[in-house]
């Protein structure tokens, strides 16, 4: 098979978009934010109840307030770390072959064998090539074009570990 590069540099949207996926990956915060809603209207019913308000109530607003201001904070909060960077800013080039990926920047050259290479994450839009927990490359799927993430998918290894 033969080697694909891919332009992999990032905008704020796709660092946004990463941030999100992979806080929804390992914290489960998608299933937080909906258990803290839930607890939240039963906390607000119980006093209705009994018919007296009580600190369940304003327990209840507080858990309200909170799930429906994670996701905004978490996108501004990301969007300064990624305007406050250059290094994820730059120019970011990916080699991928059966055996390995090199990315060449302006400043580094980094080369990961496949059995470094913690799991590969896919949503609508990207393509996430998890090194860590918190760090991946993001690959756009409609700046590569579909013939580019087709080929990507063949040169993957056989029961390499993915995640949706």
């Amino acid at each position: 098979m033969k080697d694909i590069v891919l332009d992999v540099t990032v905008d704020v949207e796709d660092y946004v978009d990463f941030n999100i996926y992979a806080t929804n990956v390992y914290y489960k915060s998608n299933i937080m934010i909906w258990t803290a809603r839930i607890l939240a209207v039963i906390l607000f019913i119980i006093p209705f109840y009994y018919s007296e308000y009580s600190i369940l109530s304003y327990v209840a607003i507080v858990l309200l307030l909170f799930s429906f201001i994670y996701f905004p904070l978490l996108k501004k909060s990301v969007r300064k770390m990624y305007f406050g960077s250059k290094l994820m800013q730059q120019e970011s080039i990916l080699t991928v072959s059966s055996e390995r990926l090199i990315e060449v920047t302006e400043t580094n050259t980094s080369n990961y064998t496949w059995d470094k290479i913690l799991q590969i994450g896919e949503d609508k839009k990207h393509i996430y090539i998890f090194t860590t927990k918190v760090q991946a490359y993001i690959i756009n799927k409609e700046k590569i074009g579909q013939d580019n993430v087709e080929k990507f998918n063949s040169i993957i290894p056989n029961g390499f570990k993915r995640i949706k």
